[in-house]
């Protein structure tokens, strides 16, 4: 469980890394050309590459145990199912 938790948090911190390289490149006042085309479509597919690993991760597995225990109550089970009360037949007397 601890090794989930420890995969998705540095997903999402390579995730936020690459962000801030897209960032870097297009806020550096240098002269746009082909690598930093390049640049900025790498970092924005590895981003969502690495974003999408710990969503999934969250969503997905045993962490999605931990999260859905914790925010719904558990239903009530029901053992055994009701009986139907059998319909109580009028005997006519025969006089």
């Amino acid at each position: 469980m601890m090794e989930l938790i420890l995969l998705m948090v540095f997903s999402g911190l390579l995730g936020l890394g690459c962000l801030g390289a897209v960032g870097w490149v297009l806020l550096s006042g240098a002269e746009v050309g082909v690598e930093r085309i390049f640049l900025v479509n790498m970092g924005l597919l590895l981003a969502v590459l690495f974003f999408g690993m710990s969503g999934w991760i969250a969503l997905q597995g045993p962490l999605r145990k931990l999260t859905r225990s914790e925010a719904a109550p558990k239903p009530e089970s029901a053992s055994a199912p009701k009986q139907k009360a059998a319909p109580k037949e009028v005997q006519k007397s025969a006089s």
